[in-house]
């Protein structure tokens, strides 16, 4: 790897989305993540700007997905039960989302200072474990087999995870402390970092594709008439 190049993490111009008409405000962050997992010191320009509009295109479907389960279930917004029920048939990654809610509830005890001792105990209270008592709630009442639930206690390896740390590990062999330092900061990037931009950003886009959709045609006194 070159010692020479550029960071990633220097300024780039912003640019647009191809032919979506909008902003791309992450080529920075994108740059810099595909750097830690294996790209060039300085991923080119335009591969950024299509990792980001796949990124875009996931959220979207995900999102509109989440939308049409909740309504299913007659809520008006979208929450973590409709974001389960979506990945219930891929245990990979919803032992992901498990996890996540579960350093998310151990990052709140840590904030409010709950005691170390306590901090793992009593798993499923309702008052300290809010996310992990939401998601064995709604688990246990479409979990016939128990498979599921057994995710709570699975300590299976994240085979995804466990090849990008070795694919990590192979590339920080070959660095010097100046490269490694900016190696190890990208690898601490993530969209979570930058949650409140990047859910601005791309859910008000959301919102006009699903005002967009509900928009229709209904028949009044022979005429038709369009509302939302």
């Amino acid at each position: 790897m070159s010692s020479t190049g550029p960071s990633p993490m220097s300024a780039v111009p912003a640019s647009s989305g191809r032919g979506s008409g909008r902003s791309t405000n992450f080529i920075l962050e994108l740059q810099s993540m595909m750097f830690s997992l294996g790209d060039a010191r300085r991923p080119l320009h335009e591969s950024a700007i299509l990792v980001e509009d796949i990124v875009h295109t996931q959220l979207i479907n995900l999102l509109q997905q989440a939308s049409e389960v909740s309504q299913m279930r007659g809520a008006r917004v979208i929450s973590a039960e409709d974001l389960i029920f979506l990945m219930r048939k891929d245990k990979k990654k919803l032992r992901r989302l498990l996890k996540y809610m579960f350093f998310r509830d151990y990052k709140s005890k840590v904030v409010k200072g709950i005691d170390e001792d306590d901090l793992l105990e009593d798993k499923f209270s309702s008052s300290t474990n809010k996310r992990q008592k939401t998601a064995q709630d709604f688990l246990t009442s479409i979990d016939q087999t128990g498979e599921l639930l057994a995710l709570f206690e699975d300590d299976e390896i994240d085979d995804v995870k466990q090849e990008r740390m070795e694919r990590a590990e192979r590339q920080a062999r070959v660095m010097d402390s100046a490269q490694y330092a900016e190696f190890s900061e990208s690898r601490q990037l993530s969209f979570c970092k930058y949650c409140v931009k990047f859910l601005l950003s791309k859910v008000v886009f959301f919102k006009l594709v699903v005002v967009k959709k509900q928009i229709h045609l209904m028949p009044k006194q022979g005429k038709n008439v369009i509302y939302a």
